[in-house]
């Protein structure tokens, strides 16, 4: 494959795509667990505008906790509404963020997504030279971006607990609630044979 030296010292290579693989998918992650709580707690909100920092908040200024998650007694969803708080809104410009670059790691994101990440060698200049600087790309040395994708896979990873802890206390919820004379039957889980995932 032919690559023009650019003199910005640029990073090519498999290793660098995947980390941003990873961080995209890890910041995906998120949106999935909101679409997946607005179906598993019927919270009745238009999938078109869900993703995690919309799904706690409600319109008001003066509540910022939906009263859906309010009333349960599931303190993993407070937890997960935590999390969101890391995360910074484009919508709620006002709100104050617990993680100082959240609106960093949304713009480097929606990059990602829609743009150009440019990922530098450490040796690159400080980002006062931006004379060779891409003016479409984000630009970023590569241990930087590396470590703002470590963070990112915590955060989803931390999520994740969350919500496997709190789908497993409102179905133990929902199961002491029962009659005793409901009957629930199981349903068997076989597992996919590894022929089958090529």
């Amino acid at each position: 494959m032919l690559l023009l030296n650019t003199y910005d010292y640029p990073v090519y290579s498999l290793a660098a795509e995947k980390v941003k693989a990873a961080f995209r998918i890890a910041y995906s992650v998120l949106d999935k667990i909101a679409y997946f709580l607005n179906a598993y707690l019927d919270l009745g909100l238009s999938e078109r505008g869900i993703s995690f920092p919309k799904l706690f908040k409600t319109r008001s200024k003066a509540v910022n906790f939906r009263e859906a998650f309010a009333e349960r007694k599931n303190w993993m969803l407070r937890g997960l509404y935590w999390v969101s708080r890391d995360l910074y809104d484009p919508g709620d410009e006002s709100r104050e963020l617990l993680e100082p670059d959240a609106q960093e790691l949304h713009k480097l994101r929606r990059f990602l997504e829609h743009r150009y990440v440019k990922l530098h060698d450490p040796f690159l200049p400080s980002t006062g030279s931006d004379a060779h600087r891409d003016q479409l790309a984000f630009s970023i040395k590569r241990e930087e971006f590396e470590e703002k994708a470590v963070r990112m896979l915590r955060t989803v990873r931390e999520a994740t607990i969350y919500l496997s802890l709190a789908i497993e206390l409102e179905e133990r919820q929902k199961a002491e609630a029962r009659e005793d004379d409901v009957l629930v039957m199981p349903i068997p889980s076989t597992t996919i044979a590894d022929d089958w995932k090529m």
